[in-house]
């Protein structure tokens, strides 16, 4: 599954802590019945002290003692609810309170053979902590694919984004059958954040982890973790989590080991068989230039490439010509 040791255990010792919290809320409403309805708490000794009476008539041999306790923890059952009612209480409410009424708070429970699954709460906590930790915090109220389609586009590019939107699909679709890689490459603001983002999103929830990062916050961590010890252990979740989504590839301040951390990164991911989605302004001539023949054979020989055509769909949607957007941009 997605979630590291270390989200487990978070996710682990919250149920743990909500536990207790139920502890003392129940222990609160017991104080507060004792102190209202002092007659309440006899009852509950009554019906103790008749279950012990009862118990030894059946180990003496006395059949009829089961339904007769059946008889009398009835009455004082009858007797209890009534004391709650005249006090305004709900029935239930000494019953161990919990946030979650299927698995009482433990995140687990039984499936039709017998099995300890996860709860549906539990698998809620997973996805919202992958949410958190990819990089995407926003991303619960992003758009997803059923927001998608080929009509934001001029009519000229609409087959070629087509094309594209079917191969986002697949990914997303076949996930994680085998080491999927794509490449999103081609002009600026046609729309290669925005589908990444979707099939981030569509991913995440159905809990796969992943980790989105701009190149340059990508290469920052990298180089900041490779000199000094990774306590956080933000180099293992680069290389193991589901989907890395490294955004704006060449945007970023290249240094001289800004081409080595891209290489190892692709180079971990794939012996951890984990997918990347590459986006990136530069066209391929300028993507071998740029991160040397070594790194861009790698890319050839493990992605598969997408090319997004057309004029910046922010300023089309907004209704700017190509004028104006020169104009926008001097402004």
């Amino acid at each position: 599954m997605a979630l590291t040791n270390e989200q487990y255990e978070t996710i682990m010792r919250g149920y743990s802590e909500q536990q207790r919290l139920n502890r003392l809320e129940l222990q609160k409403r017991r104080d507060f019945i004792g102190e209202t309805i002092p007659a309440y708490p006899a009852l509950e000794q009554r019906a103790a002290e008749l279950s012990i009476f009862y118990g030894k008539q059946l180990l003496n041999g006395d059949e009829t003692a089961r339904d007769a306790l059946h008889k009398e923890l009835d009455a004082l059952a009858r007797q209890k609810a009534a004391l709650l009612k005249e006090h305004d209480l709900a029935n239930d409410y000494l019953s161990a309170p919990c946030q979650c009424q299927d698995c009482h708070d433990t995140g687990f429970v039984r499936d039709e053979n017998g099995n300890s699954v996860k709860c549906h709460c539990f698998k809620q906590k997973e996805i919202t902590l992958l949410f958190e930790t990819s990089g995407l915090f926003h991303l619960e109220t992003y758009p997803d694919f059923s927001t998608l389609s080929e009509n934001n586009y001029p009519a000229e590019h609409r087959d070629s984004y087509r094309v594209i939107l079917e191969k986002a699909r697949r990914f997303v679709a076949d996930f994680p059958a085998g080491m999927q890689n794509l490449l999103f490459f081609g002009n600026v603001g046609t729309g290669k954040t925005y589908l990444s983002a979707c099939m981030a999103k569509a991913l995440m929830k159905q809990g796969y982890s992943v980790m989105y990062s701009s190149a340059a916050g990508l290469f920052e961590l990298m180089g900041d973790n490779t000199f000094s010890h990774d306590t956080a252990g933000h180099m293992h979740h680069i290389f193991s989590c589901d989907l890395l989504i490294i955004d704006d590839l060449g945007t970023e301040f290249k240094t001289r080991i800004t081409v080595p951390l891209l290489f190892r990164c692709l180079n971990e991911r794939a012996l951890h068989k984990k997918s990347t989605i590459i986006s990136t302004n530069l066209d391929i001539d300028d993507l071998k230039e740029d991160y040397t023949e070594r790194v861009f054979s790698r890319i050839i020989e493990t992605f598969s490439f997408a090319e997004f055509t057309g004029t910046d769909l922010r300023y089309r949607n907004a209704g700017l010509s190509a004028t104006e957007k020169t104009t926008t941009k001097q402004a």
